[in-house]
């Protein structure tokens, strides 16, 4: 099995990301997402999907952005999911698009398994929700992921605090509200008290055990 640990999605990961070649030995792939949380072209994760994708094109995702002048909603009405009130949207919607890939495009066809919890956001989400267009194609394992595909605005606190405050909302037309509730795994795994004091990672040691299944 091939573990491969991913802590940025950007150019350079890409770059060196192990090609069909370097894991050709591997019987399985399990990519860690556990602490990807950084933001970037969604076009850019797309050319990491579509090498695990079973299909020649992917849904990049649409995004939303607030309506000017509003910031929040008018006093008495009630926000329900991805901004809506009784009055209408808050926000501006833009739809979901579809990225097409040539024939020529390196596919890893090994079983993927992914491991994720709250500190897998932004990219990673949107690597999760590329990956998920190929029914059957990736296991997912862990915790729900922290819910925040988009553009935040960051301000600095008083005592060395920030703040970030999300400007920006990407979502799939299919499903709307992960960029608020995150991603439920295929199989949740979470650690507990005593797992971390004893330094067992009980996330990656159940993936071992459904990989060892397959």
């Amino acid at each position: 099995t091939a573990l491969i640990s991913v802590n940025r999605i950007d150019a350079e990961m890409i770059s060196r990301f192990p090609n069909s070649r370097q894991v050709g030995r591997a019987s399985n792939i399990v990519i860690d997402l556990r602490n990807c949380n950084n933001y970037t072209n969604a076009g850019m994760v797309a050319e990491l999907a579509a090498r695990f994708a079973d299909t020649s094109f992917l849904i990049i995702p649409g995004f939303s952005t607030r309506k000017p002048p509003y910031t929040f909603a008018p006093a008495g009405e009630v926000i329900t999911n991805a901004g809506k009130t009784v009055n209408g949207s808050l926000f501006d919607y833009h739809k979901s698009d579809t990225l097409f890939f040539t024939p020529s495009t390196e596919r890893i066809n090994q079983p993927l398994t992914v491991l994720t919890g709250p500190g897998t956001g932004n990219s990673a989400e949107h690597l999760l929700m590329m990956l998920r267009q190929s029914p059957g194609r990736v296991m997912v394992i862990g915790e729900q992921t922290a819910g925040k595909m988009g553009t935040p605005l960051m301000t600095t606190l008083p005592g060395g605090g920030k703040l970030f405050v999300m400007a920006r909302f990407d979502m799939y037309d299919y499903d709307p509200s992960v960029s608020i509730f995150g991603i439920e795994p295929d199989i949740p795994v979470m650690p507990d008290i005593k797992s971390l004091l004893n330094g067992e990672d009980v996330v990656l040691e159940k993936a071992k055990e459904i990989v060892s299944i397959k």
